[in-house]
């Protein structure tokens, strides 16, 4: 697997051994990192949205 790796930006991915580790990566993203890919395992998905903003 490639990771793309861009200037002044948070590593999106980064691979140790047999492990994909995917941070600050949105959805579409991991998509495509992960498209036409093969592999057994597990799959730990974390969602983290924004606090929500209430009017006081």
């Amino acid at each position: 697997m490639k990771i793309p790796i861009k200037p002044n930006q948070m590593v999106t991915a980064s691979v140790l051994g047999s492990s994909l580790k995917l941070n600050y990566c949105g959805l579409e993203r991991a998509i495509i990192f992960l498209n036409e890919q093969y592999a057994v395992g597990t799959l730990e998905v974390k969602v983290v949205h924004p606090l929500p903003k209430y009017d006081v």
